[in-house]
């Protein structure tokens, strides 16, 4: 994958964090899940992963899905040297997961 790409990638994954990120009160909850399948329906690549990602632990989840992506775990070193980005990714994949948990429990 080119650092252009990368970069391209980071950035989706940042519109993903914002996305998943709690809402303020339980009207939130169906606006934010809203979002998310939007969100999901503009960037196919990952939806086809979500279930891998939903299934497993957040640190091999992104594990899981940087690879799946094309995405050389070395290339976000380049841009996050202290590793922020992959905590920031990684409570994103806990979010998600906690959404989805939720949705289950509510149907």
């Amino acid at each position: 994958m080119s650092i252009l790409n990368a970069v391209k990638l980071l950035a989706r994954l940042k519109q993903l964090h914002d996305i998943c990120l709690p809402p303020p009160d339980e009207t939130g909850q169906a606006a934010r899940w809203n979002a998310l399948q939007e969100w999901l329906q503009l960037n196919p690549d990952f939806r086809v992963h979500l279930e891998n990602v939903l299934q497993a632990e957040p640190e091999p989840a992104l594990e899981y899905l940087l690879t799946a992506l094309g995405l050389d775990k070395s290339m976000i070193t380049q841009f996050d040297p202290r590793k922020e980005l992959q905590g920031q990714a990684v409570e994103t994949i806990k979010q998600l997961q906690a959404i989805y948990k939720s949705r289950q429990q509510e149907g």
